[in-house]
């Protein structure tokens, strides 16, 4: 009998983990769809934090410039290769990075000058019902019974979170020009979402955010100068120094390669419904690092949202099952 030692430990741990891969391949992109949203709450908490530290364009502007600068030690080599591809597919690569990239963090971050952090979570919750009807409205794209009751209880649950667990909360709610703005960035988003699934596969995931990394930035270039000329810019402390890092790395690179991963793996209905977290995660964060106090509404509001997940994920298992059992 063979004694069980180090390469037996080892070839059971290698056939454990390979058996288990359809698993991981599954859920993966429910974790990176989460990941995103963490980083994107922690990234509202931040604008929010530095709102009269750092201009909205120009906190934008380096953000993705220095998140370029993380992209390119990656695919850089390969950019010039895709030109070919790239005209081809202009018109909806500009879109993205004008939406995705240069669009609505410039209008958020401009926007948390006007309004509350409050108010602006409320407008970014339109989302996932934004886009469903952009999805059908271009693609023809059916939202089912199943996935529509998840969007809407997902829904409640922000808003028991934006609302403090009270109605009244929102009733009360003062708007400006600067919900307006969120509310056109919150489209702006749903574009993204919606459109993304159309992007050239040719181009592999990091290469393509690569690219409209740099166009986004090249769209950002003349309002930042503006900005630049009636604002000025901004101190070089060690605070702002390293919240334009981290939304450089976590809210921009990880952020992005996590949301676009869930939206071409589940699609755009499904992946935008995982927006309804970013108010639960920004007052969770708020609890830890700015010592907010942690109420009931927070737990109801994260049970609902992730009833509203499982709901719509579901319906999607529900769905697969459906149609593989008619291929048999």
């Amino acid at each position: 009998m063979k004694s069980a030692g180090p390469g037996f430990a080892c070839r059971l741990f290698s056939r454990t983990f390979e058996s288990g891969i359809p698993a991981l391949k599954k859920i993966l992109p429910y974790v990176l769809l989460v990941l995103a949203a963490l980083c994107w709450g922690a990234n509202f908490v931040v604008g929010r934090a530095l709102h009269n530290d750092i201009p909205p364009l120009a906190f934008n502007f380096w953000r993705w410039t220095i998140a370029l600068l993380f992209l390119l030690p990656f695919s850089g080599a390969r950019l010039w290769r895709y030109r070919s591809i790239v005209r081809r597919h202009l018109p909806l690569i500009f879109m993205l990075s004008a939406t995705g990239v240069a669009g609505f963090n410039s209008l958020v971050y401009t926007a948390l000058h006007s309004t509350t952090a409050i108010n602006a979570a409320l407008m970014i919750a339109t989302v996932p019902l934004l886009v469903p009807a952009l999805s059908y409205l271009f693609f023809r794209t059916p939202l089912t019974v199943l996935q529509g009751t998840g969007t809407i209880i997902s829904l409640l649950g922000a808003l028991v979170v934006i609302a403090h667990g009270k109605l009244s909360h929102i009733l009360s709610l003062d708007f400006s020009v600067g919900d307006l703005l969120v509310l056109t960035a919150a489209f702006f988003w749903s574009l993204y979402t919606a459109f993304y699934h159309r992007r050239p596969k040719e181009i592999p995931p990091v290469d393509f955010l690569t690219i409209i990394t740099l166009l986004g930035i090249v769209l950002l270039l003349p309002f930042y100068f503006r900005e630049l000329a009636v604002m000025g810019g901004f101190s070089l402390t060690t605070t702002n120094v390293a919240a334009i890092l981290y939304v450089a790395l976590f809210a921009s690179v990880i952020a992005f390669i996590s949301w676009n991963h869930g939206v071409s793996q589940l699609g755009a209905n499904r992946a935008g419904l995982f927006i309804h977290c970013m108010p639960v995660f920004s007052a969770i964060l708020a609890v830890v690092f700015l010592r907010e106090k942690l109420f009931v509404y927070h737990l109801v509001g994260l049970a609902l949202v992730a009833a509203g997940i499982i709901l719509s994920s579901w319906a999607r298992v529900r769905t697969e099952s459906t149609a593989a059992g008619r291929a048999g």
